[in-house]
């Protein structure tokens, strides 16, 4: 917003901004820790089958319109991989908020994060050949 209106922002603001930019990750992180811990996961085959679907369908129909679309190699790479990424942490503020499904959902982010290790991998792979 400042760099929209031309304002100089001071060192310390800047440092503080910059170390709050920096921590978001190590908070989802942690939220992700808070939200899994001490469920049961009786529907973990659920999550299974609910994620299998993301991890192969949402790549392959990315890769196909980005190639639609003429995007670069980069391009391509960086909207494939994002595609592809572990369901959002966002399901778990709604999940919670709505209280739907918790625990399928639950299972459904343990899967797609632990799963994700591998198939990202994978996924890059494949689309550096």
């Amino acid at each position: 917003l400042s760099n929209v209106l031309g304002l100089k922002v001071g060192g310390g603001i800047y440092k503080g901004l910059d170390m709050i930019g920096k921590s978001t990750a190590v908070i989802a992180i942690f939220m992700l820790g808070l939200f899994l811990y001490g469920r049961t996961y009786k529907k973990i085959w659920q999550g299974v089958l609910l994620s299998l679907p993301r991890m192969l369908l949402m790549p392959f129909l990315t890769y196909v319109f980005a190639h639609l679309f003429g995007l670069t190699s980069t391009s391509l790479s960086i909207t494939v991989l994002l595609s592809a990424m572990p369901v959002a942490l966002t399901l778990i503020t709604l999940t919670q908020k709505y209280d739907f499904e918790v625990d399928l959902f639950a299972n459904l982010i343990l899967v797609s994060t632990l799963s994700s290790l591998a198939y990202l991998n994978l996924l890059r792979v494949l689309i550096s050949k």
